[in-house]
């Protein structure tokens, strides 16, 4: 989503509802599989103070 395809404002904020649509609806086919949620990321530097 950082790079996009259109110029203007307008387009560039459809895109932006397009591509949150699908990852919304890539989530919704997942959990009607009965698959889990991903839980958050963890970054590097908390994996290393947990260590």
């Amino acid at each position: 989503m950082r790079n996009c395809r259109y110029r203007g404002l307008q387009k560039a904020r459809l895109q932006h509802v397009f591509t949150a649509l699908a990852i919304n609806v890539i989530r919704l086919c997942t959990w009607l599989d009965g698959g889990r949620p991903k839980g958050t990321r963890v970054s590097r530097f908390a994996q290393l103070r947990a260590a």
